[in-house]
């Protein structure tokens, strides 16, 4: 038997083995390469998440479709949020008469069945060597009649030796792409770690035994892009949030229903305080980290994203997950477009309060005592606070100063470059300008190369200045080229910053004392 580190260790190994061994065999969904009688282990699957570069997978799907199944549920409509074609996969639009949910927690029948998380924790807290722990998924009473959904994964048998509970799983019929990597290894990871936790034991490894192992037609030259990664360094990444709750089944459950009612207030509503407050006091922390995915997938925003550190792998998965409804840019790239949206409102109205105050004083003293003189202070404090003005004050100014520079630039082209218009620049020609900056894609650029390139651009267009240059304002425009991406970032965090003191006024002035699990 294989053994593997985790699962993004196996599946470049998994890809190769169909792709080189399989066999083409026709299916009800099309030609696929099939190997048989699989098995294969994850010694150690400490990270659950897919971060395998070219195998993106819906982190939020996952978690959705995780958290679903400890909650017992098998109704489409909620699922759909997160699997919007989950309804294809149903037999009456409502419901997935296959889904683990129920026959995990309610095998039988939907009020009297037997709740097998339940027996299978109080089988493991009485006899820590025994080898009756069984979750049956198949049941013949119903996966004998025409469907579209009869479960792939079968059975599921947990093992504890000497305080380490370690789990097989077997499993009927397994596409490499949209099922074992989609979802049952994570699953199953995150299964067996709950499993593990509420009973007192710590989690070893994950075994599958699969009868048919296949891939489709139109994933080969994927699965083969993949296969190349054999033997490759795996990513190095920091340690993600882990299972920590050690209560009853009937308080895991009460902790389950508190997840998704703040799931729902994530998903209706809009980011506050307040909701910050109940994710950041949520007293569980993988599903805590969960939440935080979750706000940041829904709101595309980079609020969700505080409190992750980036050099987790949780963290890269969510980079990695397909935008909503459709494949899409990054994550990150997402929350800084949301993030120039709501900059240009901040940065319009804090201009057009500043030019009812203060008018035309900015070009009062002609080009080089007026215009430059005001850049040149923000310039020597870029990146500094103090004075009563953030970082992102200072930036903002600068760049508010540049682009009205930049106006007057333009008003200057067919005049003497030695004359000062009288001319006022709007303020609705800043908030076009504003506009349209808006559009641009960010830089990637670190801030503090950002912050180099603005002082090598303007020491170029001081010597323009000093020498009257005629096309100076194209220096000026690379100017703001770098001085916005640079406000932009400086003024989220002081948002993001924002956001967290309230939260620990919050907590402060309202301490959190456990949820009533």
């Amino acid at each position: 038997m294989n053994e593997y580190y985790d699962a993004n260790h196996a599946l470049p190994y998994l890809c190769k083995s169909v792709l080189e061994n399989g066999d083409p065999v026709e299916s009800r969904n099309g030609l696929t390469k099939e190997v048989i009688m699989t098995q294969f282990s994850l010694a150690n699957p400490d990270n659950p998440y897919i971060t395998v570069p070219g195998r993106k997978v819906s982190l939020p799907a996952q978690i959705a479709e995780v958290m679903w199944i400890l909650a017992g549920r098998n109704d489409i409509e909620w699922l759909s949020h997160y699997l919007p074609r989950a309804a294809q996969f149903s037999d009456d639009g409502k419901h997935w008469r296959g889904g683990y949910g129920p026959r995990l927690r309610s095998f039988g029948g939907t009020f009297e069945g037997i709740d097998q998380l339940k027996h299978v924790v109080e089988l493991l807290k009485a006899d820590p060597e025994t080898r009756r722990a069984v979750f049956q998924i198949y049941d013949p009473s119903i996966d004998t009649e025409p469907g579209k959904d009869i479960p792939c994964n079968n059975w599921v048998h947990f093992l504890p030796r000497e305080g380490v509970l370690h789990a097989h799983v077997a499993i009927r019929s397994n596409d490499l792409f949209w099922g074992w990597s989609g979802i049952n290894a994570f699953e199953w990871t995150i299964l067996t770690e709950v499993v593990a936790a509420l009973s007192g034991l710590e989690r070893g490894s994950l075994t599958f035994s699969i009868s048919s192992l296949h891939l489709y037609d139109h994933k080969w030259d994927r699965a083969a892009a993949l296969a190349k990664q054999v033997g490759r360094p795996e990513q190095a990444h920091t340690e993600s949030p882990k299972f920590q709750y050690s209560g009853t089944v009937g308080q895991f459950d009460a902790l389950v229903g508190e997840w998704f009612k703040v799931e729902g207030q994530i998903r209706k509503g809009g980011i506050s305080s307040a909701l910050l407050h109940q994710i950041d006091t949520f007293p569980e922390p993988m599903f805590r980290s969960w939440l935080r995915v979750l706000l940041a997938w829904h709101h595309d925003d980079i609020q969700g994203l505080a409190g992750m550190h980036s050099g987790t792998a949780l963290y890269a998965a969510l980079e990695a997950s397909p935008k909503r409804q459709t494949e899409g840019t990054k994550l990150r790239d997402r929350t800084l477009e949301n993030a120039q949206k709501d900059f240009t409102v901040f940065a319009d109205k804090l201009h057009r309060e500043k030019h009812a105050a203060y008018g035309n004083s900015w070009k009062k003293r002609g080009e080089m005592l007026g215009i430059m003189a005001n850049m040149a202070r923000k310039i020597d404090r870029l990146g500094v606070a103090g004075g009563g003005d953030t970082a992102a004050d200072t930036a903002i100014d600068l760049l508010m100063y540049a682009i009205k520079y930049q106006l007057w630039l333009d008003e200057q082209k067919h005049l003497d470059w030695k004359g000062i218009t009288d001319g006022d620049i709007h303020a609705d020609e800043v908030t076009k300008a504003l506009e349209s900056l808006a559009k641009k894609t960010l830089s990637v650029a670190s801030q503090a190369d950002l912050i180099a390139k603005v002082h090598e651009v303007f020491d170029r267009l001081e010597q323009e200045v000093t020498d009257k240059t005629y096309d100076r304002n194209l220096t000026v425009a690379q100017l703001i080229a770098w001085v916005y991406p640079l406000a932009v970032r400086l003024w989220k965090q002081e948002q993001l910053e924002k956001a967290k003191a309230t939260v620990a006024e919050l907590n402060a002035v309202r301490p959190f004392n456990g949820y009533d699990v």
